[in-house]
C-alpha cells in the first residue's frame, strides 16, 4: 500500500535534497533541477511534468528525459559519493528520489519516512543478458516507448531503448529493413550509433548509444548568435543532413533539443521517427500522426508529406532562431506569401539572408532541393 504523497511532503523532500546537495557538492540545485525533482517526488511522467512545470515547458519531453533528468541523476549520484553517508552502492533515479531522501532522514535524524516506489514491470528487467534498463522515459502517441538503459557488458555504459510493438509479419520485414538503414547512419560521426535491433516476444527493440552533451535549446537561451556562429553551425548540421540524404532518409524531429553539443562536435540525435523515402509507403515509422515540432515544421509535414525540403526548413528556421534569438512561433508570417518574417530583427550578410529565406520558402517546390545545394551557395557567401 502506497502513502498519499502531500504537497508539504513535496517540499519537505526537496528541500532535504537541496540540502544536501549544496553542503556536500558545493552547488545550488537549478530550477529545471528543482522541477525535475519536484515532479519526481509527486510520481509524475515526464510528459506531465513538461506539462506543470514552467521551467520545462519550452523542453521537448525526449530532451528533458534524456539529457536534463540524466545529467540530475549523474549530479545526484556524484554527491552521495562525495557524501559518504550511503556506502551500499544505492544509484538514484526518479523512482528512487523518495528512497534517497529516507536515506538522508535516517542518517541524520535517525528515523524513516517510509516511502516506496511505484512499480514498473520493464524497469531493472536485462534484455538479451546485456541490457538493463533503468527508467521509462516517455511513450510517443503512436505507441513507441523510450527507456534508458546501461550496457552490462560495458562497464554499465548508458545507451537509449526505443520499443515497438510489433503486430504482422509484414510489419517484422519492414522493421529489419529499416533498422538496417540506421545501422549504416550510424556510422556518421555526427549521429549516434545503432547498436543492437532485435525481437522479443511483445517488441521491436532498437538500442543507441547515449550521447553526453548541451542541447542546442540551451545554448540558444542566452543571446543572438553572430553571424559567423551561425554560418559554422549550418554548415555543421547540413554535412549531416547530406549524410542522411544520401542514404533517402528524412529526419523529420530536427529541432534545438535534437542537436547537441557534445564536445568539440554538433551531434544530430532522435532518429526514432525517420521516414525512408525508398519504401515511403510501407516504412514503420511512417505516422498519420505529424512529427516534429511546431516553428521548425513546414506545413506539409503536418500532413505527413515530409520531404528532403521538410528538414531543410526545419534546419533554417534553427538558424534563423539562433540569429534573432526569436522562437520561430513568436515570428510574424506574411499572410500573402506564407513566409516567415525575421530579416527585420537582425542584420545579416544579404547573400546568406537570401539562402535561408529559400530554405524556409512556404511552398516546398521552392525551397533548395537538397543540402547539398546549399553548401554550395554557401561556398560563395
Amino acid at each position: 500500500m502506497y502513502l498519499s504523497i502531500s504537497h508539504q511532503d513535496i517540499t519537505n523532500g526537496l528541500k532535504i535534497i537541496k540540502d544536501f546537495v549544496s553542503q556536500h557538492n558545493g552547488s545550488d540545485l537549478s530550477e529545471i533541477e528543482q522541477a525535475i525533482i519536484r515532479g519526481s517526488l509527486s510520481k509524475l511522467t515526464y510528459q506531465a511534468m513538461q506539462q506543470t512545470e514552467s521551467a520545462l515547458q519550452y523542453y521537448d519531453v525526449g530532451y528533458i528525459s534524456r539529457n536534463l533528468a540524466f545529467d540530475l541523476w549523474n549530479k545526484l549520484n556524484t554527491t552521495i559519493t562525495k557524501s559518504f553517508l550511503i556506502q551500499d552502492d544505492f544509484k538514484v533515479s526518479k523512482k528512487k528520489l523518495w528512497h534517497l531522501i529516507n536515506k538522508l532522514v535516517d542518517k541524520v535524524e535517525g528515523e524513516s519516512l517510509e516511502f516506496f516506489d511505484l512499480p514498473d514491470d520493464l524497469e531493472e528487467k536485462i534484455l538479451l543478458d546485456r541490457y538493463e534498463i533503468e527508467e521509462h522515459l516517455f511513450d510517443r502517441h503512436s505507441g513507441e516507448r523510450h527507456f534508458r538503459a546501461v550496457d552490462l557488458h560495458l562497464g554499465n555504459k548508458p545507451c537509449l531503448l526505443i520499443q515497438r510493438r510489433h503486430q504482422t509479419a509484414k510489419i517484422r520485414e519492414q522493421f529489419q529493413r529499416e533498422a538496417q538503414v540506421l545501422s549504416e547512419l550510424g556510422k556518421h560521426l555526427q549521429i549516434p550509433q545503432l547498436l543492437a535491433y532485435f525481437e522479443d516476444s511483445q517488441y521491436l527493440n532498437l538500442i543507441y548509444e547515449y550521447i553526453p552533451g548541451k542541447a542546442l535549446t540551451e545554448l540558444l537561451a542566452t543571446q543572438p548568435w553572430q553571424e559567423t556562429e551561425a554560418k559554422l553551425l549550418l554548415q555543421n548540421l547540413l554535412s549531416v543532413l547530406e549524410f542522411i540524404q544520401s542514404n533517402n532518409v528524412v529526419h523529420r524531429n530536427l529541432n534545438p533539443d535534437t542537436i547537441i553539443q557534445s564536445g568539440s562536435k554538433w551531434v544530430v540525435i532522435d532518429f526514432a521517427t525517420v521516414k525512408n523515402l525508398k519504401y515511403a509507403d510501407h516504412a514503420i515509422s511512417q505516422s498519420s500522426i505529424a512529427q516534429g515540432i511546431k516553428g521548425y515544421m513546414p506545413a506539409e509535414q503536418l500532413i505527413g508529406m515530409a520531404s528532403f525540403t521538410s528538414d531543410i526548413y526545419a534546419v533554417g528556421m534553427i538558424i534563423i532562431h539562433a540569429l534573432t534569438g526569436i522562437h520561430p512561433r513568436k515570428l510574424k508570417i506574411n499572410r500573402q506569401t506564407g513566409s516567415v518574417i525575421w530579416r527585420n530583427h537582425v542584420e545579416v550578410n544579404n547573400h546568406f539572408a537570401d539562402i535561408l529565406d529559400r530554405a524556409i520558402c512556404y511552398h516546398f517546390g521552392d525551397r533548395y532541393q537538397s543540402a547539398t545545394e546549399i553548401l554550395n551557395d554557401l561556398a560563395v557567401v
